[in-house]
């Protein structure tokens, strides 16, 4: 079973989040195979999207994976693009001149990327204005 959470700012930069499967909040849950074992919860946590001019810069807040799936998975997303990225953390961009680098942190109290990881960043070298999104593919299974 995948889930998407989205995330969006609120106020005074409080962030708040909403699991949404069909535009409703549900609670997540394992979804049984037909050999009865669970199947893994996976999410989709999807940052704020950046709109940047040429040359701009965004560094990324904080990005986590839910209490539910404090993994990240072991896909190696944007592969061929070059940018340095961890497993489990894919790049969204609206067009090409986008570099990115993200760092991730991984413990016992979940994964992250953003603020306190190191350097999470993404520069438009583009001649024209794109916008790049970091994602998170996070998972309940350690392995």
């Amino acid at each position: 079973m995948i889930h998407r959470v989205l995330f969006a700012r609120w106020g005074a930069g409080a962030l708040i989040a909403a699991v949404l499967i069909g535009g409703l909040p549900v609670a997540a849950t394992a979804a049984p195979t037909s050999e009865g074992a669970q199947a893994a919860v996976e999410y989709t946590v999807e940052g704020e999207k950046y709109y940047l001019n040429k040359w701009d810069e965004v560094r990324f807040p904080k990005v986590f994976c839910p209490v539910a799936a404090p993994y990240l998975n072991k896909t190696r997303y944007n592969d061929k693009s070059g940018w340095r990225l961890p497993l489990g953390v894919e790049i969204r961009t609206g067009g090409k001149g986008i570099d990115a680098n993200v760092d991730a942190i991984a413990n016992d109290g979940g994964a992250w990327v953003g603020a306190g990881a190191g350097l999470s960043s993404a520069k438009n070298y583009g001649s024209k204005r794109n916008w790049v999104q970091v994602t998170l593919h996070c998972t309940a299974s350690p392995s």
